[in-house]
């Protein structure tokens, strides 16, 4: 049998500081995203991310973004330029024939609220709001060319409809939310 061959350990060092600095440069841009999408509470973001609440702030404030400014506080208003391009009905809706207790999957056009033109959101009336931003699919793309950053923007609505679909879908299997009773 082969003997496997050990990387050296100056070389194996140096790919685990790449990817700490990789990570370290990530995080600002998901604790500003989260922020975005609503997630207002800066000691859970600094528990999600495993960081001190300073190190929040201090990514938050490198996005622009001032946690201790109550208009910023505020739940972001939900744009008028949507596309709902999937609705599956809970289990809720679907046993009090009601269309209204649907998951949807909707696609964000105003960059100004989505900070991104591939962001989509999978809701629910429950209150169950999940942001999804379409990943990198390793292609390259040349973003000058206007051909090959229309394939790059259908590419990346694809991904977020399919991975939009499978938790609206698996989320709508098991929400048993019912609405308020009217008083």
């Amino acid at each position: 049998m082969a003997e496997i061959e050990q990387p050296h350990e100056g070389a194996a060092l140096a790919a685990l500081r790449r990817w700490a600095r990789d990570q370290a440069h990530a995080r600002p841009r998901l604790v500003a995203n989260a922020w975005r999408a609503g997630a207002r509470n800066v000691a859970a973001l600094a528990r999600e991310a495993k960081v001190t609440r300073d190190t929040i702030y201090a990514d938050l404030r490198a996005h622009g973004i001032d946690p201790t400014d109550p208009q910023q506080k505020k739940e972001p208003a939900m744009p008028a330029d949507t596309t709902v391009v999937a609705r599956y009905l809970t289990v809720a809706g679907e046993s009090l024939n009601d269309p209204s207790l649907a998951v949807d999957v909707t696609l964000y056009s105003d960059p100004d609220w989505a900070r991104s033109e591939n962001e989509a959101r999978v809701i629910c009336p429950c209150g169950f709001n999940t942001p999804l931003w379409a990943q990198p699919s390793g292609r390259k793309y040349d973003l000058a060319e206007p051909d090959q950053a229309a394939a790059a923007r259908a590419e990346a609505r694809e991904q977020i409809t399919a991975e939009g679909r499978e938790l609206a879908q698996s989320h709508a299997e098991t929400c048993r939310a019912m609405p308020a009773p009217a008083v």
